[in-house]
């Protein structure tokens, strides 16, 4: 299989036909996404790395779950790590943010570029403290960048239900947001 380059989808039936290097692969390719979709819905790296090794656990123990028919890869496998990390943050509710919550970063966007340290702060609390259908519409549609026809397909939900989901989630964030900012004292100028 060296040199050449596969599809998912043409790993996963590797895979299914027991093609260790082809696991391998599938890894390689979707291992940190894995990671960084349980990241952002739990707030835990830790906990994200542990959800990302049970999800290619029960890949590699259980591929024939795949069904071409029925999914791309890409989907399916989304479905597989966003239920993962539900299960997960159902068993092991947080009680308070990680000491090392705010250091967690990946690589900024343009537009988490320009937002002040604050901003980024406060959306990730707000995010972490969202209910967990409207904390999986978020992180698939703005860190995953899944439509909405797809988010529906992952959460197993009509695209209305996701679009309801994005807008009361959205308000929320708006509300924290323009909540924190009224708090702030003005700065006078020199």
């Amino acid at each position: 299989m060296k040199g050449l380059i596969m599809s998912a989808d043409q790993l996963i039936i590797s895979v299914q036909n027991g093609c260790e290097s082809a696991f391998r692969m599938l890894v390689d390719q979707y291992g940190q996404k894995a990671v960084a979709i349980a990241l952002r819905m739990t707030g835990n790296r830790a906990l994200a790395d542990d959800i990302a090794q049970q999800v290619f656990m029960k890949i590699w123990q259980y591929p024939d779950r795949y069904d071409p028919e029925k999914a791309k890869f890409s989907t399916w496998f989304y479905r597989v790590v966003t239920n993962q990390t539900l299960d997960e943050i159902k068993k092991k509710k947080p009680l308070q943010l990680p000491d090392d919550f705010d250091q967690i970063e990946q690589k900024p966007s343009a537009e988490e570029g320009l937002m002040t340290k604050d901003q980024q702060v406060l959306i990730k609390q707000t995010l972490e403290s969202m209910p967990d259908r409207q904390k999986t519409v978020m992180t698939l549609t703005y860190f995953e960048d899944l439509s909405n026809a797809e988010v529906a397909q992952v959460m197993e939900i009509s695209v209305k239900a996701v679009e309801s989901l994005l807008v009361r989630s959205r308000k929320l964030l708006r509300e924290k947001l323009s909540s924190r900012m009224e708090q702030r004292p003005v700065k006078e100028r020199a």
